[in-house]
């Protein structure tokens, strides 16, 4: 929802006679501060000697600010904006571009301000008009002390291995035999409901102290194998407290209770509970790292003779270590990457397991292919990567070997908006688990598309 620049053609017709450069130099003066707190980029550097030789030069000013938001030096673009609504304060492109940024930043009744100065000046653009509508709607949002955001997605799916069965044969008691079923390697499609609702309510201190709760679930109907079918819930709630807002400024620390609930049309899968907690830390304006710390304990009480076996491998306690990253690259383009470390306890080492996990994904902002169309598009690639070691053999299957699994997921999704509530987004994916047993050898591709719901 950035803004889109105004042409410094425009500027230069609409703006009035040069004022008094002693005026331009006063306010240049403020602008050449603000930018010097952080390195300029280049083209800003090349443009600043022609801005100091002319500072009521508004296509000078306009390609200053241009620059300025390019190096996502908003700080320096505010200031240029600024500097030429003192000279023409009708500008009402000016006004909105000044909003965006300060709503960046941010800074929300700023932007609230200048987006209401745009709205009052006469003879501004509809599309203009539509994206101060929404932008200033979020920025209002944003101030209030009780927020809520939410996603929701209705999609048809296809699993090309709906079970996770192996295709092949399996091992009982050292031996390999034919799989005996019920389930085997087998396509099929399904409908699926997905989404995540969260509420912020700010405390409103000087800290910038908040209480997150978040509720997320998915849940599919397999048309061809029904008995598959399967939902799952999950929910989170706890403070979010500044950590140490004079020595680390933006440093906040999230502790939390978590619970989950799991069911199949087989019968009940079971339930966990726990807490946690994560501490997000910014290390310069696009870098942050969150390591965080999570036990559950999972209370499996599979209500279907079928679902016994996973019952009694999943029941215990779980640790979870992660360290995660985030790098926002350009105004377009942000990276994820993250790393976990866990163990779960069972009552037979052969049962207990530990694991470690690598993620890493990216996500794409581009303008969408119709241009009535004024929200960005985005392409997320991703690639995850888990290790998990059992403590021992299993004597019913191989009491020689002792299982370790190497499991793959690679795909991308597609998130496409049309207005500022409805779009269409679509995931493709690969997963593969290379066992040390046959029994747990598995392959799939899976799709999924369907509308979505932001709110």
């Amino acid at each position: 929802m950035s803004g889109v620049f105004i042409e410094s053609g425009l500027l230069e017709r609409a703006a009035r006679a040069a004022a008094p450069a002693v005026l331009g130099l006063a306010v240049l003066c403020a602008g050449v501060g603000g930018a010097s707190a952080q390195t300029m980029s280049a083209e800003q550097a090349q443009l600043l000697p022609a801005l100091l030789a002319k500072p009521t030069d508004y296509d000078a000013n306009f390609s200053y600010a241009k620059a300025a938001v390019a190096a996502r030096d908003y700080e320096a673009a505010i200031v240029a904006l600024e500097r030429i609504l003192f000279f023409n304060p009708n500008l009402s492109r000016a006004k909105y571009e000044l909003g965006s940024l300060y709503f960046r930043l941010k800074s929300y009744e700023m932007a609230v301000r200048y987006f209401e100065e745009a709205l009052a000046t006469p003879g501004l653009e509809p599309d203009i008009r539509e994206r101060i509508d929404v932008t200033m709607a979020a920025a209002r949002k944003e101030m209030q002390p009780s927020r809520i955001y939410g996603v929701l997605q209705l999609g048809l799916g296809y699993n090309s291995n709906v079970p996770g069965s192996p295709s092949g044969f399996i091992r009982s008691f050292g031996a390999d035999i034919p799989n005996p079923g019920p389930y085997y390697a087998r396509g099929g499609a399904s409908a699926v409901a997905l989404g995540e609702i969260r509420h912020i309510y700010d405390f409103g201190n000087q800290r910038g102290d908040s209480w997150e709760t978040k509720f997320s679930g998915i849940g599919s109907a397999q048309f061809g194998q029904g008995s598959l079918s399967s939902i799952l819930f999950e929910a989170s709630t706890g403070p979010r407290l500044a950590l140490a807002p004079d020595a680390l400024p933006g440093a906040t620390v999230h502790p939390y209770v978590i619970a989950s609930y799991g069911a199949m049309a087989l019968g009940r899968l079971g339930s966990s509970v726990g807490g946690g907690v994560s501490v997000n830390v910014p290390i310069g304006a696009y870098v942050s790292v969150e390591p965080g710390m999570e036990w559950r304990k999972l209370n499996i009480a599979a209500t279907s003779p079928l679902l016994e076996v996973a019952s009694v491998q999943n029941t215990g306690s779980q640790w979870t270590a992660s360290l995660a990253a985030r790098w926002a690259a350009t105004g377009r383009l942000t990276f994820d990457g993250k790393m976990l470390w866990g163990r779960n306890s069972s009552f037979t080492s052969a049962l207990t397991s530990r694991r470690f996990g690598l993620e890493a994904s990216a996500r794409y902002e581009f303008d969408a292919p119709w241009s009535s169309i004024g929200w960005r598009w985005s392409a997320s690639p991703f690639v995850r990567y888990a290790e998990i070691r059992f403590g021992a053999p299993d004597v019913f299957v191989d009491s020689l070997v002792t299982r370790v699994d190497r499991q793959w997921r690679v795909g991308a999704q597609l998130d496409m908006p049309i207005s500022q509530m409805f779009g269409v987004a679509a995931l493709i994916q690969y997963t593969r688990n290379n066992s040390s047993l046959p029994n747990y050898r598995s392959s799939a591709w899976s799709a999924l598309v369907g509308p979505t719901l932001r709110f």
